[in-house]
């Protein structure tokens, strides 16, 4: 398939709303440790490798295995301490993620209807 009921698209799609899910889960534990002293703020890195993959779409060389491989790393920021006590986490940074984050996830969520609203559309002849 192709185009709009690409089921890469929507396979992607649904990567990214995990990734989004986790994402989430790190602010959150983030925000929680605040005031734990020595705590490393906590990150997710995804979209690079998420536009790798995308590449490959567009290059019509994307396998399986490349839309399988695909997950969400966690990784512990080191060297932005933010206070003496070691602690790096800067709430008003989490608090903005928390939002970037939201924002995305309902973008997803709603591109993701439309596209299975579609599939349903097409399946039943347009009725």
């Amino acid at each position: 398939m192709s185009g709009f009921f690409n089921n890469d698209v929507i396979s992607l799609t649904l990567k990214e709303l995990d990734a989004i899910a986790l994402r989430q889960k790190t602010i959150a534990q983030n925000v929680a440790n605040v005031n734990t002293p020595g705590y490393k703020r906590l990150e997710i890195r995804f979209e690079d490798k998420l536009a790798q993959v995308l590449k490959k779409l567009d290059e019509g060389k994307l396998t399986d295995a490349d839309i399988e491989d695909l997950e969400p790393e966690v990784v512990q920021t080191k060297g932005t301490t933010q206070r003496q006590d070691g602690n790096n986490v800067n709430l008003e940074v989490e608090m903005t993620q928390m939002l970037i984050n939201t924002v995305l996830y309902n973008t997803l969520t709603q591109q993701l209807s439309s596209q299975m609203a579609n599939l349903r559309t097409a399946m039943n002849d347009g009725r």
